[in-house]
């Protein structure tokens, strides 16, 4: 499926140009990158069953730390939530977009791991169906 299908009812931002490609080590993914730059977030249904908010860039930093991602998760970096308690992220070390618990954030409580961005959503509204 297409990443335009997934999210047909989603409330998009507008394009952004502010920069950063890397937080806390993490390079960020080129599909991710690519996909934020045209979007820059914003909220509502993907695919037929999901829900998420996706971060603006300019916010990536200061949510990462209220979450202690650095110390929680090394490598990693979060960048949306399903608005029902699981935060939604990248694995640098790993090359995997994940989802996880954001009360109890380690990677034995990580979910609906992907190799790109478009396989993760597929995943996340597959799992919710």
């Amino acid at each position: 499926m297409k990443i335009e299908e997934l999210f047909r009812y989603f409330d998009f931002n507008d394009e952004t140009e502010y920069e950063i490609s890397e937080l806390n080590g993490v390079q960020f993914p080129r599909d991710y990158l690519d996909f934020m730059h045209r979007h820059n977030g914003g909220e509502g249904n993907v695919g037929d069953n999901a829900y998420t908010s996706l971060f603006m860039l300019e916010e990536l930093e200061e949510i990462n730390d209220d979450y202690d991602i650095a110390e929680y998760l090394p490598d990693y970096f979060i960048f949306g939530t399903d608005g029902g308690g699981m935060l939604l992220g990248y694995s640098s070390a790993k090359n995997l977009y994940f989802a996880v618990d954001a009360m109890n954030i380690s990677e034995e409580e990580i979910f609906y791991e992907a190799d790109s961005l478009v396989e993760f959503f597929e995943r996340m509204d597959e799992e919710l169906g």
